[in-house]
C-alpha cells in the first residue's frame, strides 16, 4: 500500500470511526464515511490508472478494507462489496462499458451495487422491491437493466435514457 493509499485510509477510518456508533444504533447508511472515501479517491482504488483510478489491486482492497473495519464495519461492508461490483467490471466489462463507467468512478465517486443481494429478489435481475428508504426516482425504486436484452421487458414506465451508457432505469409502477 503506497503512502498516499495509507493517509486516505486512515482519514476514511477516522470519519467511519466517528459515526460508527450512530451508523449502528440508527441501521443506516454510512453516508461521512463513504463521502471520505468518495473524497480521497479510495472508490476508485481497483480502477485502473488508464481510467483515472488508484490502479490498486485485490490485495490492496483486502488490506484496506481490514483498517476500515476497525473504524466501521458497515463501512468496511459496503466498500468491499463496492470494490468487488468494480473488479468484476475491470475484469469482465466489455471495452465501451469500462470506458464510460470506470472514469465515473474514479473521478465522480460513484458507487456500485449489486442488485442480487437485495433479501426478497433471490437473483431476479429484472425484479426489485422498495427498501426502508425512499429512492431519487418518482418514490419508486429503480432497476438498472441492460438495453441491449430488448427481450426483456417487464411492464413498466421507462425513463427516458442517458444516451451516453448501455443501461437505463426504469421505473417500477
Amino acid at each position: 500500500m503506497t503512502e498516499s493509499w495509507l493517509v486516505a485510509t486512515e482519514d476514511a477510518v477516522r470519519v467511519a470511526r466517528e459515526h460508527a456508533r450512530e451508523v449502528d444504533a440508527e441501521a443506516r447508511f454510512p453516508s461521512e464515511a463513504m463521502e471520505a472515501l468518495r473524497r480521497t479517491g479510495l472508490l476508485g482504488l481497483l480502477v485502473p490508472v488508464a481510467h483515472g483510478g488508484r490502479g490498486g489491486g485485490l490485495e490492496d482492497m483486502v488490506e484496506i478494507v481490514g483498517r476500515l473495519a476497525d473504524g466501521c464495519l458497515s463501512t468496511a461492508l459496503i466498500w468491499a462489496m463496492h470494490c468487488l461490483q468494480v473488479d468484476a467490471l475491470v475484469r469482465h466489462g466489455g471495452p465501451e462499458l469500462r470506458d464510460q463507467l470506470l472514469p465515473r468512478i474514479a473521478k465522480e465517486g460513484h458507487l456500485l451495487a449489486s442488485v442480487t443481494i437485495e433479501a426478497v429478489k433471490g437473483g431476479h435481475l429484472l425484479r426489485s422491491a422498495p427498501g426502508h428508504h425512499c429512492p431519487p426516482h418518482g418514490g419508486r425504486h429503480p432497476v438498472l437493466r441492460r438495453r441491449q436484452y430488448p427481450h426483456h421487458r417487464p411492464p413498466s414506465r421507462r425513463v427516458p435514457p442517458d444516451p451516453g451508457l448501455p443501461y437505463q432505469w426504469i421505473e417500477r409502477p
